[in-house]
C-alpha cells in the first residue's frame, strides 16, 4: 500500500514538471523572437513564428490527465483489492484457528477416550486373570469341598439319628394311628422280589450294563454311554425328607431336571426303562435308606447301619426296571436291581 502511494506521488511530480515545460517554453520562444525582431527586423519578417494556443496545451495535457486518472483508478482498485484480500485473509486465519482448536480438542478427547478404554481393557484383563485364578483354585479345592460336604452329611446323619431316637416314641404312636398297608413297606413287595429272582439279562440290557460299567472309570466311555442314552431321565426321591422321620413311608420317585441319584434309560429293544445309579455317586447311610437305594437295588452284603459308612459303585450287575407315567414325571418300581459296591 505504501509503495503504491509513493509511486502515485512520483507520477504527479513528473507530470507537473512536464506541464510547466510545455506552458513556459512557448513564452520563452516568443520573447527570444521579439528580441531578434528588434535586432534584426528584416530577418524577423522573413521568419514566421508558430502560435501555441490553449487548445494545443489542453490537447497535450489531456493524455497525461487521462493517464493520471487511469493510474488513480488502478491504484484505488489495487487498494480495494488489497483491503479485500486482507479482510479475507483475516477471516481465513480466524477460521483456520477455529479449525485448529476443534481438531486439537477432538484429538485431546480421542486421546483421553483411548486412555479410558485402555484402562477398562486392563481392568477386564485383570478381572479375567483373577477369575481364572479363582476358578483354578476352586477346581483344586473341589475334592476337599466334596470331602467336607460328605463329613457334614455324616454329621447331619448322626444328628438326624439322634433326633429320630428322641422322636421314635411319638413316631410309633402316630404310625399306629394313621398307618395303612401302603405305609408299612420297608422292602419291595413279594411280587417285586419274585420278578427280581426270575429276571434274566437280555442282550440289550446286558449291553447297557457293559457300557455303563465301562464309563465308571473311563470318562470317554461315560460320555459315549450318555450320548447313546441321551433321552435318559434324572430321577430322585421326592419325599426323602419325610422318610427321615418315618422310614415306613414308601418312596415317591419323580423326574428331576437338574440332579438325581438315579438315571432312567430307555432300552428300545425291550421297550422298557432301566434305572442305574448316577455316575460319580457315593452311597452313604442317608441316601441308602432315605434316598431309597435299599428299595431299588439289592445290596444285602453291605452294611449301612453305620452312619460313617460310604460306598461307591463298582459294577451294575443288574439294572432296576421302572415304569413311568405318560408325562414321564412319576416312576413306579417294577423290578429290583443289583449292584456291586466297594468301600471308599
Amino acid at each position: 500500500m505504501q509503495d503504491i502511494k509513493i509511486g502515485y506521488v512520483h507520477q504527479n511530480f513528473w507530470s507537473g514538471i512536464l506541464v510547466c515545460l510545455i506552458v513556459v517554453c512557448p513564452f520563452m520562444t516568443s520573447a527570444e523572437g521579439q528580441g531578434d525582431m528588434q535586432s534584426d527586423p528584416q530577418e524577423s519578417q522573413k521568419q514566421s513564428t508558430p502560435q501555441v494556443t490553449q487548445k494545443d496545451i489542453h490537447d497535450s495535457i489531456a493524455p497525461l490527465i487521462r493517464g493520471q486518472k487511469t493510474l488513480k483508478t488502478k491504484a484505488s482498485t489495487l487498494i480495494e483489492a488489497q483491503e479485500t484480500l486482507t479482510t479475507r485473509t483475516t477471516r481465513y486465519i480466524v477460521i483456520l484457528g477455529i479449525l485448529l482448536v476443534l481438531i486439537l480438542s477432538a484429538f485431546t478427547w480421542l486421546f483421553l477416550r483411548y486412555r479410558h478404554l485402555d484402562s477398562q481393557v486392563n481392568d477386564i484383563r485383570e478381572g479375567v486373570g483373577t477369575f481364572s485364578n479363582v476358578n483354578s483354585s476352586l477346581r483344586q479345592d473341589l475334592p476337599d469341598i466334596r470331602n467336607r460336604i460328605q463329613k457334614l452329611e455324616i454329621q447331619n446323619q448322626k444328628s438326624t439319628q439322634e433326633i429320630l431316637n428322641l422322636l421314635k416314641p411319638i413316631a410309633d404312636k402316630s404310625t399306629n394311628e394313621v398307618s395303612s398297608p401302603s405305609h408299612k413297606k420297608l422292602v419291595p413287595s413279594a411280587q417285586i422280589e419274585e420278578n427280581t429272582r426270575k429276571f434274566e439279562l437280555t442282550p440289550a440290557i446286558a449291553d447297557l450294563c457293559d457300557r455303563y460299567n465301562a464309563g465308571i472309570q473311563d470318562k470317554n466311555k461315560r460320555n459315549e454311554f450318555l450320548q447313546r442314552y441321551h433321552n435318559s431321565y434324572k430321577i430322585h426321591v421326592e419325599n426323602a425328607t419325610d422318610r427321615r422321620v418315618n422310614q415306613q413311608i414308601d418312596p415317591v420317585f419323580k423326574t428331576h431336571h437338574a440332579a438325581g441319584d438315579f438315571l432312567g434309560c430307555y432300552v428300545e429293544e425291550e421297550k422298557l426303562y432301566t434305572v442305574v445309579p448316577a455316575y460319580q455317586l457315593r452311597i452313604v447311610h442317608e441316601n441308602f435308606h432315605y434316598g431309597a437305594f435299599v428299595d431299588v437295588f439289592d445290596c444285602s452284603e453291605h452294611e449301612f447301619d453305620d452312619p460313617d459308612s460310604c460306598y461307591e459303585v463298582v459294577r451294575v450287575i443288574k439294572p432296576a426296571i421302572f415304569e413311568p407315567d405318560d408325562a414321564k414325571e412319576t416312576w413306579t418300581l417294577k423290578e429290583k436291581g443289583r449292584l456291586e459296591l466297594q468301600t471308599v
